[in-house]
């Protein structure tokens, strides 16, 4: 399931998908979450949200008729637009936001049929959603002005978008997947090995997801292993490592949270129950998580960000205002039938 929690003007909100509610939020005070409420009913898992320094929450999601959505929360109200409706046999799995060029870039890892493809698009009202490459594993990674993936050949490696359009896999590993990229380095799995850099970090037939996060100081790399999760830890860069160690989770399922904190994105495994939350490795994770934590975008202030939300609200206008017209003159043809 996907989890966000995320800091909005001084408040603390997590973001999760509930099969039946769809995507939802709640706010985290007191050490309790409250005031749980679905945001978008229609919405599916593997959403990405987005919150800019102005306090302006982006989210990009599909829903069950196969379209792309993005869901605007401004000055107090939820705004929707409708993407681009996708073909009946293409399958949206998971989102990711990046920026190039001033512009919000979407990327979206697909299910075509029995492939799995990824799709990249600038964000806007005639959005043109391109298949860049095609995928060995459904998840990806974006640090910076770089994604970075497992292509169809089981080969690692990234493209570039800092000039708005991914058209070179440059590569890294052959037999790799699961990248997951921060400041501090980059880790993945490579033939049932755990992997920080070119170095095999710790073998496991069972590993899967790793990230790294900084806790007191130290590197700390984590891990899936079967039901559990395992960590190792690095005072020097990554140049050595701990032993093996893991995580109990109180038999509270495990899952894995993307926290955006002032701007700064990471990921850390923990679980959380109805009112409270346990991140693993980290005691206030409602502060940045790490000096190292990656810049996903930038201000709010940057003008050409600033016009595109524009656009992109009046034309969300336009289609309510139409909407509104619409059940108006149904309304009025109602009352008319009525009369005679």
């Amino acid at each position: 399931m996907t989890n966000y929690l995320c800091s909005v003007n001084g408040e603390v909100y997590h973001f999760f998908y509930n099969d039946s509610s769809g995507i939802c939020r709640r706010k985290y005070l007191a050490n309790n979450f409250r005031n749980t409420e679905s945001i978008y009913p229609e919405g599916l898992d593997g959403f990405c949200v987005h919150v800019d320094s102005g306090g302006s929450i982006h989210i990009l999601c599909t829903n069950s008729s196969h379209e792309i959505v993005y869901l605007l929360y401004k000055n107090g109200s939820w705004h929707k637009c409708v993407i681009t409706k996708n073909r009946a046999d293409v399958t949206p799995l998971f989102f990711k936001i990046g920026i190039a060029q001033g512009r919000i870039q979407l990327f979206c890892s697909a299910r075509h049929q029995n492939n799995l493809i990824l799709i990249h698009s600038v964000l806007g009202i005639n959005a043109m959603p391109a298949v860049i490459d095609s995928l060995k594993d459904s998840r990806f990674t974006i640090h910076g002005t770089r994604i970075y993936y497992s292509n169809s050949d089981g080969v690692l490696g990234y493209q570039d978008f800092s000039d708005g359009k991914p058209n070179q896999f440059i590569p890294i590993r052959e037999n790799s997947a699961q990248p997951y990229v921060c400041d501090r380095g980059i880790t993945y799995i490579s033939e049932e090995s755990v992997m920080f850099g070119d170095k095999n970090v710790y073998s496991d037939p069972y590993a899967s997801a790793p990230v790294l996060i900084t806790a007191e100081d130290k590197l700390m790399l984590m891990w899936q292993s079967g039901g559990f999760v395992r960590y190792m830890t690095s005072s020097d860069d990554g140049a050595s490592w701990s032993g093996p160690m893991r995580f109990v989770s109180a038999n509270r399922e495990v899952q894995l949270y993307n926290l955006l904190i002032d701007c700064s994105l990471s990921c850390c495994y923990g679980s959380h129950t109805d009112r409270d939350i346990n991140m693993f490795g980290i005691s206030e994770w409602s502060r940045p998580a790490s000096k190292h934590a990656e810049k996903h975008l930038p201000a709010a202030s940057n003008d050409d960000i600033e016009l595109q939300k524009l656009k992109i609200m009046l034309e969300m206008m336009k289609t309510e205002v139409v909407q509104l017209k619409k059940q108006m003159k149904e309304l009025h043809s109602l009352l008319n039938d009525n009369t005679n």
